[in-house]
C-alpha cells in the first residue's frame, strides 16, 4: 500500500477544503450562492453571433472587409415586408400607408415602395447596348423605306404577308421598330436582374413588397429583434384586414430569419441543457441509489456552469455557433469531479470512517487524480486557443474556465453539501463483508507497493488478446485515415429546413423573392471603392463581363494570342432607283459598326479585359448574374448613342408624313423616346436610385453590389468565387470585395491548417502533464497510449460508417484528447495504490463508466439541436467518449496486467 494520501502536497491542500466544508458548511454554501448569483447576473448579457465570421479572428481579410463595409453602408441586407392579398389595389393602398410609417423609424435609412420609372422610359434608348441600337436604326431605316414604297399599306407586317413569307420559307419577321419594348430597355439599367416595375410585385399583384435598408446588420440580434418588433407593431396598428379580409402582411427575408434563428438557437441551448440535466439526474440517482446524491453532484457543476456563462459573457461579449453549446457539454464533463469524490467517499464510509475522516480521505485520495486530470484537460482546452479558428479558440477558453470552476466548486462545495445531507440521510450503502474489512494502515514513509498477487495464465492470455486487437484496429485505422472525406457543403451542416408549404399542382407559388427579383435574393458581394471614379471603372468592368458570350470569348482569345480582330465589312445604305432622298455615300455610322467587328464589344473594351486572363474571365462571366452600382445607371458611349438617336429622329421626321394611319399611331407613341438629346448624369438620376447608393456619411456611388450564381455555402463554389472576385483591378489599384461566403473559404482553409497543429499540441500537452503528474515517462506513455488508440478508433469508425468530417465535428478530436485522458489517470493512479487490476476495476471502473456516461450525455444532448453541424459534433464526441472508455477499462488495464506479470 502506498503512503497516506493526506500526506501528499495536493492531499494536504484538498484535506483543508474538506475540513472547511465539514466545519462551516452553511458559510461555504452561502458564499457559493453569492458567487453563482453574480455569475447569473453577468450571464444576462449572453448573446449569440451565428455568423461564420464569428469563427475567424477579427484581422482576417474577409472579416475586416465585412467590418469596413458595415462602417460604410451599415448593412448589405434588405429589410423586406410582404403584403399578400387577392386585391392588387388594396395591397398598394396598404403598402403606401405602411411605407409612410416605416420611413419615420430611426432604424431605417430609407424605404422603397413606389418607383417612378419615367426617367428611364424617357432615356430608354440610351440604355440599349450599341449593337442593339445600331440594329434598331437599321430596322427603322428599312421600315421607312417600306412605308415610302407602299404609301397605301397601313401595316406591312399583317397576317397575310406573314403567311406568305412562311409559305416561301422566309425568315421570321423582325420586331416592329415602332413598338417600344420598355421592359427590355429598363432591364438594361438594372445590371441583369429581373426588370422592375413601379412596384415590386409578383403573381399579378397578389404580392407586393416594401424594401428598406436598416442602419445596422442582422448580426446585431438585439437591433434586428427590435426592428422586427416595431414593424410588426405598425402592421398590427394599420389592421391589414380593413384593407382586404384576406390580406396578410409579414416581415420576411434575412432580418426576420436571423431573429427567428437566434431565438431557435437559444431554445436549442436550453433544450440541450435540460435534457442533459434530466438524464444525468436519472443516471446519478440510479448509480448511487439515492436521491440525496443528486444535490451533492449536480449543484456544484450547475453553479460552475452559470459562473462560466457569466465569465464568458463579460470576457467574450458574444458566443459563436460552436461555443454556444458548451454548457450542456460542461455539465456532462464537470460532473465527473463530484462523482469521483462521492464514490470514493462512499467507499471510505463503508470501511468504517466517520463523515469528517471520509471526506478528508476521499478528497485527498481523488483530489490528486482530479487535479491532474483537470490540469491535463485544461491544458488541452487552453491550447485550443493556438488555433486561429475560433471554433477551437473560443470553445477552448470557455472550457478552460468551466473546468477550473467545476474543480473549484467540487473542492469547496461538495464537502459542505455532503455534511448537510448526511445530517438528513446517510449517503453510503449498507456495508457488506468486503466493504467492512479492516482498513490497513499506510506503511510509514513507504511508496513501495505490496507484491502483486499471482496472475492466472488465462488472465494473461486475455490481456494479450485485448492489447493485440487494440493495436491492430488502431493500425488499420491509421493506415486509412486519409480516406476519410470532408464535408465542404455548408448547406448540409446548417439548420434543418422547415417543411415546404403545399403548392397548387402544376404551379409554383410565387413569393416576395419573385417580387424583388430572384437574383437579388441571393447572398451579395460588395465592392468598396476609394472614389467614385474607381467605382465607375469597376462598373464598366462588370458591364463588359456580363456581355461576354462564346463569340466575345473567341475574340478575346485571338487578342490574347496576339492576333488581330477581323473588322466587319462597312455597311452602306441600299437605295431604290426612285428614292431621290437616299444618299449613295457610305453610312455615317459604318466605321463605328465595323469597329464592333460584328460583336458586342469594341476592341478597346476587349483589351481592358485581357489583364484578367482568360481563365478568370471564364469564371467571372459564368458566376456574375447581376450587379448594382450608381454608374450602371449612367449609360456608356452616350455621345455616339445620342448621334444615332438624332439620326433616327431625323429620318423619321423626314418621312413621317408618308406613314400609314396605323404606323403613325405607333410612331406617335414611340416618338417621345427619340426626344432625348442630353446625356444622363449621376446627379440627374431619380432619388430612389441614389438613396440605394448612399453610404452612411452621405458619400454617393462608391460601392457596387454583385449577385453571383453558385452554391455559396459549398466550399468548392465559394472558393472559385473567392479567386475570381476577391479583388477587382482598376488603374487606381485593386478594389476589395466583401461577402459572407468569402468567410467560409477562410474558415475551411484555417481549419485545415489549425486542425493538425491543435491536435498535436493537445497530445504533447497531455504527455507533459502526465510526466509532471507521475514523474515517470513509462507511466505517462502507458496512460497516453490507450487514449491515442481510441482516437484512431474514432477515425476508423468514420471509415466504417461512412461519416464525413466537417468544420464542427473536427472540434471533437482535440476535445477527446483532453477529456478522455481523465479515465486513464484515475485508472493508473489507483493502480499505483493497489497494484491490482481487479481492485482498480472494482473501485474505479464504476465511477469511470459513470463519468464517461455523463460526458456522453453532455455531448449527446447536442443531437437535439436544430443544427446538423452541431449534431455531428455531439455524435462524434459521444462516440469518441465511448471509445475512450473502452481504451481505459480494457486496453490500459490489459497493459497493466501484462506489466504486473513481468
Amino acid at each position: 500500500m502506498s503512503q497516506d494520501p493526506t500526506q501528499t502536497r495536493i492531499g494536504r491542500l484538498t484535506a483543508r477544503f474538506a475540513d472547511l466544508g465539514y466545519r462551516r458548511p452553511f458559510l461555504v454554501l452561502l458564499g457559493a450562492a453569492l458567487v453563482v448569483g453574480l455569475g447569473a447576473l453577468a450571464g444576462t448579457r449572453f448573446s449569440i453571433d451565428p455568423d461564420l465570421k464569428a469563427l475567424l479572428p477579427a484581422d482576417y481579410p474577409s472579416v475586416t472587409r465585412l467590418e469596413a463595409l458595415q462602417a460604410r453602408i451599415g448593412t448589405q441586407s434588405d429589410f423586406v415586408v410582404e403584403v399578400d392579398s387577392p386585391d392588387r389595389l388594396a395591397n398598394i393602398r396598404f403598402g403606401k400607408a405602411l411605407a409612410a410609417r416605416m420611413e419615420k423609424l430611426p432604424e431605417l435609412r430609407y424605404v422603397i415602395f413606389h418607383r417612378d420609372l419615367a426617367f428611364f422610359r424617357e432615356h430608354g434608348l440610351l440604355f440599349l447596348p450599341l449593337p442593339d441600337l445600331f440594329k434598331l436604326r437599321h430596322r427603322v431605316i428599312d421600315r421607312i423605306k417600306q412605308e415610302v414604297r407602299d404609301e397605301t399599306v397601313v401595316d406591312l407586317l399583317d397576317d397575310e404577308d406573314e403567311e406568305e413569307d412562311e409559305a416561301e420559307g422566309g425568315a421570321a419577321k423582325e420586331p416592329d421598330p415602332f413598338e417600344a419594348d420598355e421592359e427590355a430597355w429598363i432591364k438594361q439599367y438594372f445590371g441583369g436582374a429581373e426588370a422592375p416595375g413601379e412596384y415590386m410585385e409578383a403573381d399579378e399583384g397578389r404580392i407586393i413588397v416594401i424594401k428598406a435598408r436598416p442602419t445596422d446588420q442582422t448580426t446585431n440580434v438585439a437591433f434586428a429583434a427590435r426592428l422586427v418588433k416595431k414593424v410588426k407593431g405598425i402592421i398590427a396598428e394599420l389592421k391589414p384586414a380593413t384593407y382586404h379580409p384576406k390580406m396578410k402582411a409579414s416581415v420576411v427575408a434575412e432580418y426576420s430569419e436571423r431573429t427567428d434563428e437566434t431565438r431557435e438557437i437559444r431554445g436549442d441551448v436550453l433544450t440541450t441543457v435540460l435534457f442533459s440535466v434530466a438524464l444525468l439526474a436519472l443516471l446519478i440517482g440510479g448509480y448511487f441509489r439515492s436521491l440525496y446524491a443528486l444535490p451533492v453532484v449536480l449543484l456544484p457543476v450547475l453553479g460552475a456552469t452559470v459562473c462560466t456563462l457569466g465569465a464568458g459573457s463579460l470576457a467574450l461579449g458574444t458566443f459563436n455557433l460552436v461555443s454556444t453549446f458548451i454548457f450542456a457539454i460542461l455539465i456532462g464533463l464537470g460532473i465527473d469531479f463530484g462523482i469521483h469524490c462521492l464514490a470514493r467517499y462512499q467507499f471510505e464510509r463503508r470501511r468504517g470512517h466517520d463523515v469528517g475522516s471520509a471526506l478528508r480521505l476521499s478528497l485527498a485520495s481523488t483530489g490528486t487524480a482530479l487535479a491532474f486530470g483537470a490540469l491535463t484537460t485544461m491544458a488541452v482546452f487552453f491550447l485550443l486557443q493556438l488555433g486561429r479558428f475560433r471554433g477551437f479558440s473560443q470553445f477552448g477558453a470557455l472550457a478552460t474556465i468551466g473546468v477550473f470552476l467545476c474543480l473549484l466548486a467540487t473542492f469547496f462545495v461538495v464537502p459542505a453539501l455532503v455534511t448537510v445531507v448526511e445530517r438528513v440521510r446517510a449517503l453510503y450503502r449498507k456495508p457488506d463483508d468486503e466493504a467492512t474489512a479492516p482498513v490497513p494502515e499506510p506503511r510509514a514513509g513507504g511508496d513501495a507497493p505490496e507484491p502483486a498477487p499471482p496472475r492466472s495464465r488465462r488472465g494473461v492470455t486475455l490481456a494479450a488478446i485485448i492489447v493485440a486487437v487494440s493495436v491492430m484496429v488502431a493500425g488499420a485505422s491509421t493506415a486509412n485515415i486519409f480516406r476519410i472525406d470532408f464535408e465542404y457543403d455548408f448547406t448540409k451542416l446548417g439548420k434543418r429546413p422547415d417543411p415546404a408549404p403545399p403548392t397548387p399542382a402544376g404551379k409554383e407559388r410565387e413569393s416576395y423573392k419573385h417580387a424583388v427579383g430572384m437574383v437579388t435574393t441571393f447572398a451579395p458581394a460588395v465592392a468598396t471603392c476609394e472614389s467614385m471614379a474607381q467605382c465607375e471603372e469597376v462598373s464598366e468592368l462588370l458591364g463588359l463581363i456580363r456581355k461576354l458570350d462564346d463569340g466575345e470569348m473567341d475574340r478575346l482569345r485571338r487578342l490574347a494570342a496576339g492576333k488581330a480582330l477581323k473588322p466587319a465589312a462597312a455597311t452602306g445604305e441600299v437605295c431604290d432607283e426612285d428614292d431621290d432622298d437616299c444618299d449613295a455615300e457610305p453610312d455615317a455610322f459604318a466605321a463605328d459598326e465595323a469597329a464592333l467587328g460584328g460583336g458586342k464589344l469594341l476592341p478597346a473594351e476587349l483589351k481592358t479585359l485581357l489583364p484578367l486572363g482568360i481563365p478568370r474571365l471564364e469564371e467571372m462571366r459564368y458566376f456574375l448574374q447581376a450587379y448594382l452600382g450608381l454608374h450602371m445607371f449612367v449609360p456608356r458611349h452616350q455621345p455616339l448613342k445620342l448621334r444615332v438617336i438624332k439620326d433616327i429622329r431625323r429620318r423619321v421626321d423626314a418621312k413621317r408624313a408618308l406613314f400609314g394611319e396605323e404606323t403613325e399611331e405607333k410612331v406617335a407613341k414611340w416618338y417621345p423616346y427619340l426626344k432625348v438629346s442630353e446625356p444622363v448624369t449621376a446627379a440627374a438620376l431619380p432619388g430612389w436610385v441614389k438613396r440605394q447608393m448612399e453610404e452612411v456619411d452621405g458619400s454617393l456611388g462608391q460601392f457596387i453590389i454583385m449577385w453571383n450564381r453558385g452554391a455559396k455555402a459549398d466550399y468548392a463554389d465559394a472558393n472559385r468565387l473567392y479567386q475570381a472576385f476577391f479583388d477587382l483591378p482598376t488603374t487606381a489599384g485593386s478594389v476589395p470585395v466583401a461577402a459572407n461566403y468569402f468567410v467560409l473559404v477562410e474558415v475551411i482553409d484555417t481549419l485545415k491548417e489549425d486542425g493538425p497543429v491543435v491536435l498535436s499540441a493537445a497530445t504533447l500537452a497531455v504527455f507533459i502533464c502526465l510526466l509532471v503528474s507521475f514523474r515517470s515517462a513509462r507511466a505517462a506513455l502507458l496512460t497516453l497510449v490507450p487514449l491515442l488508440v481510441s482516437v484512431t478508433w474514432l477515425a476508423g469508425l468514420h471509415l466504417v460508417l461512412g461519416w464525413k468530417l466537417n468544420m464542427f465535428s473536427v472540434v471533437a478530436f482535440p476535445l477527446l484528447v483532453g477529456i478522455g485522458i481523465d479515465n486513464g489517470i484515475h485508472v493508473y493512479h489507483r493502480w499505483q495504490e493497489a497494484r491490482s487490476v481487479r481492485v482498480v476495476l472494482r473501485e474505479v471502473g464504476g465511477p469511470i463508466a459513470l463519468t464517461a456516461a455523463t460526458t456522453f450525455i453532455g455531448f449527446s444532448g447536442l443531437l437535439l439541436a436544430n443544427h446538423v453541424g452541431i449534431n455531428t459534433l455531439g455524435l462524434t464526441a459521444a462516440a469518441g467518449i465511448a471509445l475512450a472508455l473502452a481504451g481505459s477499462v480494457l486496453t490500459l488495464p490489459a497493459l497493466l496486467h501484462l506489466l504486473d506479470r513481468r
